[in-house]
């Protein structure tokens, strides 16, 4: 993950800013709701000349708390599920707790698939173009 998505003149988002583990399918869901974000933040900027680097790294301040759940997530379920799969053995693969409660409990079992789908902030187009704006 880069410390800093910006340059003068330059702004990195999606893969550029931030490469995802393949854990959950989710990086493309990041990079569109990135590409979002940008051009709600930006949108009227860039049509009245180039944005500052300030007003670019608007979007990193804004994308970068979802990102590094999102990341954090991918660890959690590398470490705790995927890696003791790989690690093959004699000894049986045990499911861990979180996941045992998310299937025992069905009021539970919409939130991951919340947070895969849609992510920890999902970005809604608000451009005046956009249709139902």
């Amino acid at each position: 993950r880069l410390e800093r998505w910006t340059q003068p003149g330059l702004l990195c988002i999606g893969d550029a800013a931030h490469a995802m583990s393949p854990v959950g399918g989710v990086g493309v869901n990041l990079a569109v709701q990135d590409a979002v974000a940008t051009a709600n933040l930006l949108v009227d900027k860039l049509q009245h000349g180039c944005p500052s680097e300030d007003e670019l790294d608007a979007i990193r301040r804004r994308r970068e708390f979802p990102v590094k759940m999102t990341q954090a997530m991918q660890v959690i379920v590398q470490n705790n599920i995927i890696s003791g799969a790989l690690q093959g053995g004699d000894r049986p693969l045990k499911v861990p707790l979180i996941v045992r409660l998310i299937t025992a409990l069905p009021w539970l079992q919409g939130i991951p698939a919340r947070l895969l789908a849609l992510g920890v902030r999902p970005e809604h187009v608000h451009s005046r173009a956009a249709p139902g704006s």
